[in-house]
């Protein structure tokens, strides 16, 4: 279908430019016409087509099902319905009675019982029905149209267009809602919901997700993922971690809320090496289920972690930055420091998981939820993950949050991590596996009957890589980190330079502090100078860091008096005088006589100067 340039413009209310510009811009499809251009509809811009639907009465359209023959569109139980009527049709045809002497006969049984007893009762209108049928069109004339739509509607192009515009976006409109709105911009069509709501449950549920539902959900389910195998790994050769927030509610120190756990599990068996609960997970936790796992099993040999900043932080993976430094010369510099992360000190590689792609970890998803099945749902205070799931009486934990409800009587924090510990060794022992690599055995069996020699760490090196890096400067009173001061009397050489301060997770009452260049300078203690409320005790603290930082500048001070004797600029030697000739016994020169002084007339005087 083809329309002008003037009908365009005249639907547009624009100008015939304005269409031929538009028109290039856009790629319309066109045909010749002698020297004009007509335009092909189906290429249009919707809104065009749209504006253009009054004049071209653009209606939905019916047309036959598309088919090759009915025997290939009919059911099963309607072509065995076909052959028995073509079998008795072909009795017909040899029998060389009368029509009604045959369907007689044939009612009857006395001439072929079993094919009366599948078929059924004949009256001879309907074998006339069906012997005009055959003539007229074969085979297929005979068989039943059980079931079959006669007629499809089909929407057109600018209908599909509107529909999928409204339809595939993420405000999730209903159908009911698209259909309205086609009504609206197209009021020409004729289209029905009915027809609607089918075009729109055609279109492939991939495409109606990436719109409707986002990207993310998209890629959880219908983007591939490699299907890994743990059998594949063996124990400690790859170890995954994770948070996990429990559905359950616990007390601790007057407030209340949801307990968290930070785990590191081996890939291969699935056994739980180390774990930590915490109020709210970090970088922190994580280095104490670390340093659990590296305690008790040794160092892994990859590490596959969530894709959270916290697992991204300068204290696992390291990081660079410039800072002011002073050289041999006492010259002030910048230098970039590296600090290197824990992962980077102990030699272990590390991966990341996909953002919202929980597959790439699925052994720890899973383990995570036998845990919000079997721990949260056991725990008596159970509150459910959503709203469906919540429980009915959830009501009273939340009024004694409030202080509206007599019942306090919560999980303590004390008795969660007593529980917690308690049912993940059980888990390990115990909990028989049927996935992949497990063949029904716990994860403690897979893990000792698979496990290579243990891959220990030193432990110095352990020890400063469980430390969280920070650079800092030093002041009278040593580093300050995190609202923590840490002092040692060996800082008082360092006073106003930046140091690299390692505060360990073990023993966070100390610190080790070193240069920018990486040498030890001391290990400083927390909070020194900290007010006790015994004055005599915080006197003697201070008097004795004062001493202490009297002795090392004396200490120093005592090269001074290896250089007694020296001379300053004072003692450099006089020098010889010479004797001046007098001035007065010598002649002048003409013109250099001395010029007499005029006699100094009395000044007036005023009334003020009495």
């Amino acid at each position: 279908m083809t329309i002008s340039t003037k009908d365009i413009a005249n639907a547009l209310s624009v100008s015939e430019r304005q269409v031929l510009r538009r028109a290039a811009e856009e790629g319309w499809k066109y045909l010749k016409a002698g020297k004009a251009k007509v335009w092909d509809v189906s290429s249009l811009a919707p809104d065009v087509q749209v504006a253009l639907a009054p004049k071209l009465r653009i209606e939905s359209t019916s047309v036959p099902a598309t088919a090759p023959d009915a025997i290939h569109r009919s059911s099963e139980k309607a072509r065995e319905q076909g052959r028995l009527r073509l079998a008795l049709l072909a009795l017909y045809d040899g029998s060389g009675l009368r029509a009604a002497d045959f369907i007689a006969s044939y009612n009857s049984g006395a001439l072929n019982p079993t094919l009366r007893q599948k078929l059924g009762e004949v009256s001879l209108a309907t074998f006339y029905r069906w012997d005009a049928k055959r003539r007229t069109s074969g085979t297929s004339g005979v068989i039943p149209r059980w079931g079959e739509t006669k007629k499809a509607t089909k929407l057109t192009d600018i209908e599909q267009q509107i529909l999928e515009k409204f339809y595939l976006s993420p405000e999730r409109r209903t159908i009911q809602h698209c259909y309205q709105l086609l009504k609206l911009n197209l009021p020409s069509t004729t289209a029905t919901y009915q027809t609607c709501r089918r075009y729109l449950q055609s279109l492939p549920k991939p495409l109606v997700a990436y719109h409707r539902l986002g990207q993310s959900k998209f890629e959880a389910l219908y983007q591939p993922f490699i299907d890994r195998d743990p059998s594949i790994f063996l124990p400690m050769q790859q170890v995954v971690s994770d948070h996990h927030r429990f559905d359950l509610l616990v007390t601790k120190d007057g407030r209340i809320f949801r307990p968290w756990i930070t785990a590191w599990q081996d890939y291969r068996s699935g056994k739980i090496l180390g774990w930590a609960p915490s109020v709210y997970p970090s970088s922190l936790t994580i280095l104490q289920a670390f340093y659990m796992m590296v305690i008790r099993y040794g160092l892994p040999e990859m590490c596959h972690m969530d894709n959270g900043k916290d697992y991204r932080c300068k204290v696992l993976m390291g990081a660079s930055l410039k800072v002011s430094t002073i050289n041999a010369d006492g010259v002030s510099d910048e230098d970039l420091l590296h600090l290197q992360g824990t992962f980077q000190m102990l030699g272990v590689n590390t991966t990341y998981a996909r953002a919202y792609h929980g597959q790439s970890k699925g052994r720890m998803e899973r383990t995570f939820g036998t845990f919000a099945e079997y721990i949260a749902k056991d725990s008596g205070y159970y509150i459910g993950s959503n709203t469906v799931s919540r429980p009915e009486d959830v009501t009273l934990y939340y009024r004694a949050i409030n202080k509206k409800a007599k019942k306090q009587v919560l999980l303590s924090w004390d008795e969660f991590c007593t529980k917690l510990d308690a049912f993940i060794e059980f888990w390990n022992a115990n909990w028989h596996g049927e996935g992949k690599g497990m063949n029904g055995q716990t994860p403690d069996e897979v893990f000792a009957l698979h496990a290579p020699e243990p891959r220990k760490a030193d432990a110095k090196t352990l020890a400063l890589a469980l430390t969280r890096p920070e650079v800092r400067k030093v002041t009278r009173n040593g580093v300050s980190v995190m609202g923590v001061q840490y002092w040692a009397p060996e800082l008082l050489e360092y006073s106003g330079q930046e140091v690299v301060v390692r505060i360990p997770i073990v023993k966070p009452d100390t610190a080790l502090v070193q240069t920018i260049q990486g040498q030890t300078i001391c290990t400083a203690w927390a909070d020194y100078f900290m007010a006790t409320g015994d004055v005599a005790v915080d006197n003697e603290k201070v008097n004795a860091a004062r001493k202490s930082n009297l002795e090392l500048v004396r200490h120093r001070s005592e090269r001074l008096k290896q250089t007694s004797g020296l001379k300053t600029f004072l003692d450099l030697p006089a020098p010889q005088r010479q004797e001046l000739p007098d001035l007065s016994a010598l002649p002048l020169a003409a013109g250099a006589e001395p010029v007499r002084q005029r006699e100094q007339k009395p000044s007036l005087r005023s009334p003020l100067d009495i």
